[in-house]
């Protein structure tokens, strides 16, 4: 049997791998846990736009 694909919005979900520092991944789990979602479901919102997230411009980021 197929294994079923996790769909979410009619979108099928693709797993991808990100990188961030201990104290990036800590901070996104008790940001998911503070919205009572799994981490996975508040970095989807984030990038659906359902969670502002304020714009910085570069020079703040420390790019040029």
């Amino acid at each position: 049997m197929k294994k079923s694909k996790h769909r979410e919005n009619g979108e099928i979900k693709k797993n991808i791998s990100i990188g961030v520092t201990e104290t990036a991944l800590s901070g996104l789990d008790a940001l998911a846990e503070n919205a009572n979602v799994s981490r996975s479901h508040l970095i989807e919102m984030i990038g659906r736009g359902e969670i502002p997230v304020q714009l910085l411009s570069p020079q703040s980021l420390g790019e040029s």
